[in-house]
Order: C-alpha cells, then structure tokens, then sequence
C-alpha cells in the first residue's frame, strides 16, 4: 500500500536527517577523533554495510520517537490562544467566521440539540470539526474528491517537516554530549551553525503550516457555502449542523 510506504518513510526520513546531522556536526567539530571513529568502524565493507543497513533501520525508530514528541507538542500548543498558536495551522477563525458571520454552519450540542457558541470553541475542537467536514465529504464532493490526494500530502509534508524541526532542537544537546566525549575544546562556531539550521527547518514548517492551513480552509468555506446555496434553493435556510459534544469543544 502506498500510504503505508509514505507513513514509513514520514519517520525513516527525519531520523536519517536526524543521524546525519548529528554526524556532520561531529565533523566540524571534532574531525580528527569522529574521522577516525568512522574508518575504524566503517574500514571492513561487510561491516560497513551492516552498519549502514543499521542506521537506516534504526532511523525509522529514532524517527517515530522525534514524531512522538512533536506530535505531543503540537497537542499542547494546539490548545495555547497565544504566540505558540501561530505554529500551527489555524481552523478556528474559519470556524468563527462561518458561523457568526457567514451564518454557513451552525453547532449543536447533539446531547440536548442546543446550540453551542463558537466563543466557547478551542482551537483542538475546530481542528476536530475540520478534520470531520473534510472525511465526510470526500465522496460526495467532486471539488474534494480531487483535493483529497493533495491535502493529505499536505499533512504528511507538514508533520514531517515538524518532526525534523523537533529532531534539530534534540540533535543539539546529544551531539554536544557527544562531542565532549571526544574532545574538550568548546565548538561555538558549530553551535551557531547547528542554531541557524534549526531556524531554517523552523522556517520551512510554518510555511508548509501556512500552506496547509491557506487550502484546507479555502476547500472548507467554499464547501460550506455551495451547501448553504443548496439549502436555499430548496427553500431551507438553515445553515450546516455540526453535532459535538461538550468533551469535543
């Protein structure tokens, strides 16, 4: 299945970034002490393959740990209205906007059908409402049917680009332990340099977040509004009903 060779490949991939970022700062710091651990290590062929067979291997599970953390993060910021929100992709003002301005939905307590506001709404429950009007609508919809394959790439693209962000940060500190166990000299120039990198996968994260969020939400509201069209033409003026429960908000 080919989704599962792209799940696989989500977490094999930070963890070889992860690997491979590790080393090269070992390089430019420690060149001569690293250097020689490679040859020593790498120096038979059969034992060079195996090693590297391993490392492939073993980034998989360093990838789905770095994936863990990110995605534990991500569930606690996701929750934050403040500067940490701006790190992840952002339903809720559509959800605000649809409901008090455009009047295309409506939410329902689906416990006693009582409507819920919106201001009570967080960003984890627009995230549900969103994800829940996107899966229920593939089939029925041909404007979603034919952005279905390029938004859930958009979301595998994103975590991944989260999980080699979460990755950089926890490359830093293990490779400094690292470092010191082969050599004193303290390597501030590499440490600036292991900083911007981190900065950069920050960078190309929340564009992907951006871009996420800017066609997700386009897909959304223009659903939500070719459905309260059709409400109308059939003489119902009532906006789209979401049923959640509290525990949901």
């Amino acid at each position: 299945n080919m989704e599962d060779y792209k799940r696989f490949f989500r977490y094999v991939i930070p963890g070889l970034v992860f690997i491979i970022e590790i080393s090269v700062y070992l390089l430019l710091s420690a060149f001569d002490k690293f250097s020689y651990l490679i040859k020593d290590n790498l120096g038979n062929l059969k034992d060079g393959i195996g090693i590297v067979l391993s490392a492939f291997l073993l980034s998989g599970g360093i990838g789905y740990l770095l994936g863990v953390f990110y995605h534990t993060l991500f569930h606690i910021v996701r929750n934050k209205r403040s500067f940490w929100g701006y790190f992840i992709a952002d339903h809720l003002s559509l959800i605000r906007d649809a409901v008090e301005n455009r009047r295309w939905l409506a939410l329902q307590n689906r416990n006693n059908g009582e409507e819920i506001s919106v201001d009570r709404l967080t960003q984890s429950g627009a995230w549900r409402i969103a994800t829940v009007f996107l899966n229920t609508r593939w089939l029925s919809s041909k404007r979603m049917k034919s952005a279905k394959e390029r938004l859930e790439s958009y979301g595998d693209i994103m975590h991944g680009a989260g999980t080699a962000f979460t990755g950089s940060i926890i490359t830093i500190p293990v490779w400094l332990l690292i470092h010191y166990e082969l050599s004193n000299n303290c390597p501030i120039g590499v440490l600036l340099f292991s900083i911007l990198i981190s900065f950069i996968h920050l960078c190309n994260y929340m564009n992907v977040v951006k871009d996420y969020q800017g066609v997700s939400n386009i897909i959304i509201a223009n659903e939500l509004q070719e459905e309260c069209c059709k409400n109308r033409k059939k003489n119902r003026k009532k906006p789209v009903i979401m049923l959640i429960a509290e525990d949901d908000l």
